[in-house]
């Protein structure tokens, strides 16, 4: 069995031993887990009709966000992105063309 925390860093810090042996229920009910997530989150956030962003995060004129969403600490979204239903890790870099720039793993 592939072991999806070799790929997704912290993954079963955030999804339970359900998903790891059901990845598919992730996609079934990812608004649902969005939106836990959010719920537990602290007041280094600033949260809004289900749009959670880190006090770090820079996020640039134009951007598109659709709850739920989650954007961790020191992520950077430029400037007419589109993203929903995503948490965004730490030191994530996002631009328009929907590619992932650069992303740092964390501790």
């Amino acid at each position: 069995m592939i072991n999806i925390n070799n790929f997704i860093n912290g993954f079963s810090q955030i999804f339970t031993d359900e998903y790891l042996s059901q990845p598919w229920k992730i996609t079934q009910n990812l608004s649902t887990i969005l939106n836990a997530i959010i719920l537990q989150l602290d007041d280094s956030f600033d949260i809004k009709d289900g749009i959670a962003i880190h006090k770090t995060a820079h996020i640039e004129k134009g951007v598109t966000l659709k709850a739920p969403i989650v954007i961790n600490d020191n992520c950077f979204i430029a400037a007419n992105t589109y993203l929903r239903g995503l948490k965004l890790a730490c030191y994530s870099r996002y631009r328009s063309s929907r590619r992932l720039v650069s992303s740092r793993q964390t501790s």
